[in-house]
């Protein structure tokens, strides 16, 4: 989707497309705006800031879309694939510009207002760095595919934003978890389980 503002509707089918679907749309962006950010982290190695300003510009442009030109917002086919695809390229166009300071606390992990949440907290972000680490070494289509499945996209739908047939995003998949395991299998070994965290 091109950066240019679209043209706006004439404003009485405007208004009327945007009153139908007003409610639909705060939802989705109520119930996604979170997922969005994890998806960056997981689908490209987002740090929590970039996450949060791709999140806010990913939605202020569907905002705008929506508001602008209604009709359009309510054409495309699979809102949740859409928002994602968007937050990807402006997550390039974002790294694409000077450098900064990244956090050193991965993923969703806030630091506890306790002293008796420390320890948790601790094993809570080795863990995530952990998981973190395991991604990293996945390539590109299977680090991909792990964060559209995690939100609940099929193998149908994964293979068609991949180019892939249904059974090659399976075998891709099979191939992603087989890596990973491998990558975590110290917390097998010890009974302590950091699949949760992956999907998380």
């Amino acid at each position: 989707m091109s950066d240019k503002e679209p043209e706006p509707e004439p404003l009485p089918q405007a208004m009327a497309v945007r009153n139908t679907f007003r409610a639909a749309f705060e939802a989705f962006v109520r119930d996604e705006y979170v997922p969005v950010q994890r998806f960056v982290i997981a689908a490209c190695g987002a740090s929590r800031e970039e996450s949060q300003e791709v999140a806010q510009e990913t939605f202020a442009e569907a905002c705008r879309l929506f508001m602008t030109q209604p009709s359009r917002w309510a054409a495309i086919e699979d809102h949740r694939a859409y928002i994602r695809a968007v937050a990807r390229r402006l997550l390039i166009r974002l790294r694409d510009q000077p450098r900064r300071r990244r956090s050193t606390v991965p993923l969703d992990l806030d630091q506890p207002q306790h002293d008796t949440q420390a320890k948790e907290w601790a094993e809570d972000v080795a863990v995530a760095m952990d998981v973190r680490k395991a991604l990293d070494t996945l390539p590109a289509d299977q680090r991909l595919l792990l964060a559209y499945h995690r939100d609940g996209f099929t193998y149908a739908a994964i293979g068609t934003y991949l180019g892939l047939t249904e059974q090659q995003a399976r075998d891709l998949g099979k191939k992603a978890r087989a890596a990973m395991k491998t990558s975590l299998a110290g917390y097998r070994d010890s009974g302590r389980d950091a699949g949760d965290r992956s999907r998380s």
